[in-house]
Formats: structure tokens, C-alpha cells, sequence
């Protein structure tokens, strides 16, 4: 295989980037201890939040252009507002899939919202087509 001219000055400049993030300790223009502890307590409670919340879960469907739409939206409780995270399942599954991740997300203070057309869900199972793990007509389906 025959790399162009581009393509390997490319690569070199990923190769050499990566070179230099690698290494112990941080690096820059000065020292930020204030951020270095930041990074520290980061470091060793890894993802897990300050705090856990308590969530709710609603589930409804949509209808958009006259195909539904299931929506699922997993949130921390009470009135205050968190940032959203918008989680669109794989194909064949449904909006409510993947709880352990919303969950998660939910629980650190994020509103999760889930959105998937009901035919692109558990749905998409019921074709003999698609349990055989032939998606081709997937894509040519009018609109």
C-alpha cells in the first residue's frame, strides 16, 4: 500500500503530537499548582462523582413526519437544571437501552435524554433479513 505525500506528513504530525503528550508530569509554559491538584484528586477518584443523585425516568414516544419516535429521558430528581447528554442507541435497540451508561450519567448530574425512531428499534429484529445480519435494505427505505 502506497501512502501519498499528504497522507504520511499526516502521519508523521499525529506521531509527533502524540510523542508529545506522552511522558510523566505536566507540561507547559508554568507550573499551575492549583490545577495540578485539580488534576490529583481527578486522578484518584477517577470518574466517580461528588455526588450521586437520586434520578426519575419518563418514557414517551413522538411522532415526527408520522413515524414515531421513542423518547426516554433520565434525569437527575427535583427542579434544578443539569446539563443534557444526548444518547442515541445502536440500530436494533431500544431508547431505553444501555442503562448502566445513562444511569451513570444521570446519577453524576446530567439529564440523559434518548431518542430512537421505533422502527430503527427492537423493531428492526423482526425481519428474517436482519436476524440474519443483512441491514442492505435498511438504507434505501423511502422517506
Amino acid at each position: 500500500m502506497k501512502l501519498g505525500r499528504a497522507t504520511g506528513v499526516l502521519c508523521a504530525f499525529v506521531v509527533v503530537a502524540l510523542a508529545g503528550c506522552a511522558g510523566s508530569g505536566l507540561r507547559g509554559f508554568g507550573r499551575d499548582t492549583a490545577g495540578d491538584a485539580q488534576v490529583e484528586r481527578h486522578v484518584k477518584r477517577g470518574y466517580a462523582p461528588d455526588h450521586a443523585y437520586a434520578t426519575t425516568a419518563t418514557r414517551e414516544t413522538w411522532t415526527v413526519d408520522g413515524e414515531p419516535i421513542d423518547v426516554s429521558l433520565l434525569a437527575p430528581s427535583g427542579d434544578a437544571r443539569h446539563p443534557l447528554v444526548v444518547f442515541l442507541p445502536g440500530l436494533g435497540d431500544a431508547a431505553e437501552s444501555s442503562l448502566a451508561w445513562r444511569k451513570a450519567w444521570a446519577e453524576a448530574g446530567y439529564a440523559v435524554l434518548s431518542v430512537q425512531p421505533a422502527s430503527e428499534g427492537s423493531a428492526v429484529w423482526k425481519s428474517e433479513q436482519a436476524r440474519l445480519g443483512d441491514f442492505s435494505s435498511r438504507h434505501a427505505r423511502p422517506r
